[in-house]
């Protein structure tokens, strides 16, 4: 593992080229500095690579949680106050439109425990941004008569919060805390709890807002992460200038040790039937956990939630797939992600999406997610060795299953080798991440933390599995059958801020009973040892700078020719271990009615499930893949470490190819509705309302919502066997590849598709046509179909005519 040959000991990947030091300023405000250049230059300029992008983040030990009882919200609302001025720079009162004057961006996050302030901006407006930044800390002026466009400001953000379905089920889970406990707090605010209920009751909110500022916004609460081409001292010096001014306050840290046990309460373990805003079916079952941020190094939420996520063999998932009861599932587990993780406690939150019939069967499906937390404890506890068995997908191949033990090797294994062959995070981002992890975790692993499994703990896995029991478990069921079947319910309940309507109920006791003596099953069982790791990446060296070749115009290649373009670029700016493909396949099947539309979308959804279990197998090892229908194709995007880049797409080609694993009438209707949902979805948000009217407005081949959902009914599963078929016939292939391939691979790889596929070649390609309107203004006006929802989208649409490749990207330019 690298480190620095600098200042501090920082452990960091093989590809971070940067340098790191560590410095404590006279007011206790902690700062690392990231330099991009050697720091033995000492006659350096410190802007001497204007066009490097250089970044700041400054986290503050106060989120929330501390919010008064009498202002819900305050500390959002302070995170927009802050940035209105300063009093040395009285009339800069927006921040983010200055710094993005200057070409740069601004980031502002008020978290749980934490709230996280940064920019990024070209080298030349660093320092000029830097001062600025630094004065709203320093001295900011919080003017009162800003107060109520922040405010409003504050109620718009929490509007759109109000219509998305996640946020208001991660609030809900918070609200069933204790009373008087920090999660209970509505964190958001909007002007209910900020202006209305103040006056009410005589509060004066501008002077709780100085306060807070004053109480929480103290230097040695203070983490500073700075990247920039300078030197050390040349960066220290800026540090030195710009924040030391920050006053530090004899306030302590809030302590909330006393708050552990605030879900163990009557109305958490229970079953919670929730009315969602968009049209959904989901199951989420949530276990108060100790304090687990101390137990970074054996990343106990990231092991244990990577085997409840698991996607393939043997899982929770493939389980509940082969019983057509569900359709994804996902476990939270970042370290210093909300509301997972607390200083006081620990949220692990299993979320799985159902489908109409799974939630039917919800008791099932929770006791299939406790058969195999009983086979996770089984599994540490025993000492069996690891099993082969065939390969599901490769009846000719053998598979070892893991045990616990080699489990965590493999982990471990993989973990490392993503850290250390990763690409670094872009400036901006490893600012905000090497900020906040100051405040979690020693200096020399703020970049390793969230990556490195260092000391497995089978130990207090075990320990927390035996926590997660069927009396334990919050479960929220989320189900748009609620709206209708609860109406006239006289237990309906009605959560105060977000107006969550749900109804409470214990869980029978014979269902718990049944949870509690069910056994695994066989078919639940640890993964398959991975295929696709990657142990030691071997990086070619940086290439000249050049265009994209198109391989297939070069002497003898004029079979691939007939086929279409095979583009080929070396990396020439950055070291990296992966390898970025993109293969257009190009069908006249894939356009011209709505049924074809809808054909695609059930194509694509059916594929994304057969591929589900290796494209997860292949993610966990850090390599990806996208599959979607773009300009009358199929577009495949696979990119990953080289070393088992082949391997990895030649298995997703293969199964593409395949025939379709349409079993039964059930699980044919199951991807309709899921594919339904998708389609109702787009009418529950304004934004995608108004993009897919753009689409429907300008291009010849788009469809009305209500034109597909009533199409979609009288598809059959041999229309989409059918449909398959053809569009693989004859194609126009074109490929882009980049990053650390040769050319006789980027050769090999067009080669053998072209090969697998099989299909005839055809030499052009047609694109959609765009609709022609006289010159003139349209208006178009829609109501949201959510008649609750107060968001609004305005899209502004300029029809500029055929444009050449030129035009198009100074149209992108100035857009």
């Amino acid at each position: 593992m690298g480190v620095d040959s600098g200042d501090h000991a920082v452990e960091r990947s093989h590809l971070d080229t940067k340098c790191y030091r560590y410095i404590q300023l006279k007011n206790g405000l902690l700062a690392v500095l990231m330099s991009t250049i050697d720091p033995v230059k000492e006659n350096s300029e410190v802007f001497n690579h204007s066009d490097e992008t250089s970044a700041v983040a400054l986290c503050v030990g106060s989120g929330s949680f501390s919010d008064p009882d009498e202002a819900p919200g305050l500390s959002h609302l302070l995170e927009h106050m802050l940035f209105q001025g300063s009093k040395k720079y009285t009339n800069e009162t927006d921040f983010s439109s200055y710094v993005r004057a200057c070409g740069g961006t601004y980031n502002a996050v008020t978290g749980q425990e934490r709230s996280l302030y940064a920019f990024d901006v070209k080298t030349t407006h660093f320092e000029d941004c830097l001062s600025r930044f630094s004065q709203f800390f320093v001295a900011p002026l919080m003017a009162k008569s800003k107060m109520d466009q922040e405010l409003a400001t504050v109620q718009c953000e929490y509007e759109q919060a109000a219509s998305d379905d996640s946020l208001r089920l991660e609030h809900f889970v918070g609200s069933l805390a204790a009373p008087g406990t920090p999660f209970k707090k509505f964190m958001y605010g909007n002007k209910e709890s900020l202006e209305v209920i103040p006056k009410r009751v005589g509060v004066d909110v501008y002077a709780l807002l100085r306060k807070h500022w004053e109480t929480n916004f103290s230097a040695h609460r203070m983490t500073l992460a700075i990247q920039s081409h300078a030197s050390f001292d040349e960066l220290e010096s800026l540090v030195r200038t710009h924040f030391e001014a920050i006053p530090k306050r004899n306030y302590p840290q809030p302590d909330y040790s006393s708050f552990s046990k605030c879900f163990e309460t009557p109305t958490f373990a229970r079953l919670h039937k929730v009315c969602p805003v968009k049209y959904m079916e989901t199951l989420q079952l949530v276990w108060s956990l100790p304090r687990l941020q101390q137990s970074y190094e054996s990343k106990p939420l990231a092991i244990l939630g990577g085997l409840l996520a698991d996607e393939g063999e043997g899982s929770i998932l493939h389980t509940l797939r082969t019983m057509n009861f569900a359709t994804e599932i996902y476990v939270f587990n970042n370290l210093t992600s909300t509301p997972v993780h607390s200083s006081f406690c620990t949220l692990l939150c299993l979320c799985i999406k159902l489908s109409k019939l799974g939630s039917k069967h919800w008791d099932q499906v929770c006791q299939v997610v406790f058969d195999y937390i009983k086979l996770l404890q089984n599994s540490i506890q025993s000492k069996a060795g690891t099993i082969q068995k065939k390969d599901t997908h490769n009846p000719r191949q053998k598979r070892i299953q893991n045990n616990f033990a080699s489990y965590l090797e493999e982990r471990k294994i993989i973990y490392e080798s993503t850290f250390l062959y990763g690409e670094p995070e872009a400036a901006l981002q490893c600012c905000m991440t090497v900020a906040e992890l100051m405040q979690l975790v020693p200096i020399e692993s703020v970049c390793s933390a969230p990556h490195i499994l260092k000391k497995p703990d089978p130990d207090l896995y075990l320990r927390l599995l035996k926590q997660m029991t069927p009396r334990s478990v919050c479960i929220v069921h989320a189900s748009s059958d609620f709206v209708r079947l609860l109406d006239r319910d006289p237990q309906l309940q009605q959560e105060p801020w977000f107006k969550i309507m749900y109804k409470s109920e214990d869980i029978a006791p014979a269902t718990l009973k049944t949870w509690e003596m069910s056994q695994p099953s066989d078919s639940l069982h640890l993964p398959l040892q991975n295929l696709f790791i990657t142990k030691n990446a071997l990086i070619m060296p940086l290439g000249e700078p050049q265009d994209p070749r198109d391989l297939n115009l070069e002497p003898g290649a004029e079979n691939r020719r007939r086929y279409g373009h095979l583009w080929y670029q070396r990396n020439s700016k950055y070291e990296t271990g992966k390898t970025i493909m993109f293969v257009h396949l190009w069908s006249p099947e894939m356009s011209g009615t709505p049924e074809t539309f809808l054909l695609q979308r059930l194509l694509l959804f059916v594929l994304e499930q057969h591929l589900r279990e290796v494209a997860y197998e292949g993610e966990v090892a850090s390599m990806w893949h996208s599959l979607k229908f773009s300009a009358n194709g199929l577009l495949i995007e696979v990119s990953g470490f080289s070393g088992k880049f082949f391997l990895f797409y030649s298995t997703l080609l293969r199964l593409i190819l395949e025939k379709l694993p349409i079993l039964s009438d059930t699980q044919f209707n199951m991807y309709k509705d899921s594919v339904k949902q998708t389609l109702f979805s787009l009418l529950a948000d304004p934004s995608s309302v108004s993009r897919f009217v753009c689409g429907y407005l300008l291009q010849k081949d788009s469809y009305r919502i209500e034109q597909l959902t009533q199409c979609l009914q009288k598809l059959s599963t041999a229309e989409v066997f059918a449909f398959k078929q053809h569009i693989f016939l004859k194609l126009h292939i074109s490929a882009y590849f980049y990053g650390n391939v040769t050319e006789k691979e980027a050769i090999g790889l067009y080669q053998y598709t072209i090969e697998k596929i099989g299909a005839l070649p055809l030499k052009q390609r047609k694109f959609s046509d765009t609709v022609i309107y006289e010159p003139g203004a349209y208006q178009l006006r829609l109501l949201n179909s959510n008649l609750t929802d107060v968001n609004m989208c305005v899209a502004h649409v300029l029809v500029l005519g055929r444009a050449d490749l030129r035009h198009a990207v100074l149209n992108e330019l100035c857009a």
